[in-house]
């Protein structure tokens, strides 16, 4: 039985109330309208609850609106994962890939290789995590992703965490343990959630290259230790892995397309929109900066160094789309685990699945040593470590070009003059996230478009 209609007040009125300080609500910055119940898929849990797979719309005074998967259990509308019952649900849904159709939607589970035969009696428990989706860990078997917004059509992390892990035998991400779906009988269904086998892992790479930044800095080094350099080239070496292991797609959604004139124009276009609407967003905040006349002259000035190469070359494959240090998992034996493959949460799910250099995620990477590099001398009260930043960087680049694939990059030249286009659009991106969401870092993404902007002159 779906929730009456004094239950969905109730809950829409609750849920108003905790939306400024969940960490996946999306909306934090917009002004709410009103919120809806659009989807109720209620299931009986045989326990004396009933677990509704609550979709619930956000409609906002400017701008679309959004979709957000809120689990309940009745009585009591309480949070419906952290009810041990309804973990079990979860898991023995996708594991033994059963479909449930309810009044409001149909349930499909679906196993992954490494889930079928699973044991359905494991020890669960919801993992609070500062995350943009929720957490589900089954003993040491199985950690369960939730999509707080679940969206139309095949969601890149399921797309390609199957693939690599299933298809491409890549050992270094995620292993696709299952999904769960409910379809609403739009065309498609909506993935609620993702299971794959659980890492066990000391943490990402994020607070790791800090330490040893601050380390380094500590020291006195001008450049990087050893131990940094061998994490950076570790980092160049499983990522030209991944990258080559993504190109051995052969659907067409995966298969590798040529990179050509049209790309490298599409490039140039897509770069000098986003510094001309970074520099009207830092004239806005900051009246008279130099930093804002530079990106604007950037987006109206024509041609790049890239225009004019005729040795063009190189691939389109899928990619990670939202690569840096944070999204790399550190196991206890030092092996790199690659995760979290939904791309950039701001693109549209069509755009996160497009093919695109797999220069995209090198110039995540560098701009994340980068960002490492003034972390640490924030922390520690220090001057920013160019020579650092600069080590790492050489180090990850050199490992890179030793292991990807000729054939999907374009002639050293082009590629360079690539890298630098993207390492652009990278940095007027998060200039403006910090400016609208953290000021207190504008400083690093600055510091770097002056430095990319004066070698663009030079």
């Amino acid at each position: 039985m779906q929730l009456t209609a004094d239950e969905r007040s109730t809950f829409l009125s609750r849920l108003r109330a905790v939306l400024p300080v969940a960490r996946w609500f999306r909306g934090k910055a917009r002004r709410l309208r009103g919120l809806e119940v659009a989807a109720d898929a209620p299931l009986d849990l045989g326990d004396g609850t009933t677990a509704h797979f609550l979709l619930v719309r956000a409609d906002y005074r400017e701008g679309e609106s959004e979709l957000y998967f809120v689990p309940v259990l009745t009585p009591g509308l309480g949070e419906a994962l952290q009810s041990e019952a309804f973990r079990k649900a979860l898991l023995r849904l996708i594991v033994r890939g059963e479909s449930i159709t309810t009044s409001g939607g149909r349930l499909a589970g679906q196993p992954g290789q490494a889930a079928r035969g699973a044991q359905l009696d494991l020890p669960s428990e919801a993992l609070a995590l500062e995350q943009s989706n929720s957490a589900v860990a089954y003993g040491e078997q199985f950690f369960l992703k939730v999509f707080r917004v679940p969206e139309l059509g095949a969601n890149p992390d399921i797309e390609l965490g199957r693939f690599l892990t299933e298809e491409a035998d890549f050992a270094n991400a995620p292993v696709f343990a299952g999904t769960l779906t409910l379809d609403l009988g739009e065309g498609e269904p909506r993935v609620l959630a993702l299971m794959q086998r659980r890492i066990e892992a000391l943490g990402d790479a994020w607070p790791l290259a800090c330490a040893l930044a601050a380390g380094d800095l500590q020291a006195g080094l001008v450049g990087a230790s050893r131990q940094s350099l061998q994490l950076a080239n570790e980092l160049g070496l499983r990522t030209a892995e991944l990258h080559a292991a993504l190109a051995q797609g052969t659907a067409p959604t995966l298969a590798p397309e040529p990179f050509g004139e049209a790309e490298y124009t599409a490039l140039e276009q897509r770069v000098a929109q986003r510094c001309g609407a970074t520099a009207e967003l830092l004239r806005a905040k900051q009246s008279g900066s130099a930093l804002a006349d530079a990106l604007a002259a950037r987006a109206t000035g024509g041609a790049s160094a890239v225009r004019g190469r005729r040795r063009l070359g190189g691939s389109l494959v899928r990619i990670h789309g939202d690569y840096h240090l944070g999204q790399v998992l550190v196991r206890a034996d030092g092996a790199l685990i690659i995760t979290d493959f939904e791309g950039e949460p701001a693109r549209s799910l069509a755009e996160r699945r497009q093919k695109r250099s797999p220069l995209v995620d090198v110039a995540g990477m560098l701009r994340s040593f980068d960002y490492a590099a003034a972390t640490a001398a924030r922390d520690s009260d220090r001057p920013v470590s160019a020579g650092w930043r600069e080590a790492m960087s050489r180090r990850f680049l050199k490992a890179y070009y030793g292991r990807i694939p000729a054939d999907l990059l374009p002639p050293k030249a082009t590629r360079d003059a690539v890298l630098d286009l993207l390492l652009l659009e990278k940095a007027a991106y998060e200039l403006a996230y910090e400016l609208n969401n953290r000021p207190d870092w504008v400083a690093i993404p600055q510091g770097g478009l002056e430095r990319l902007l004066g070698k663009d002159e030079g």
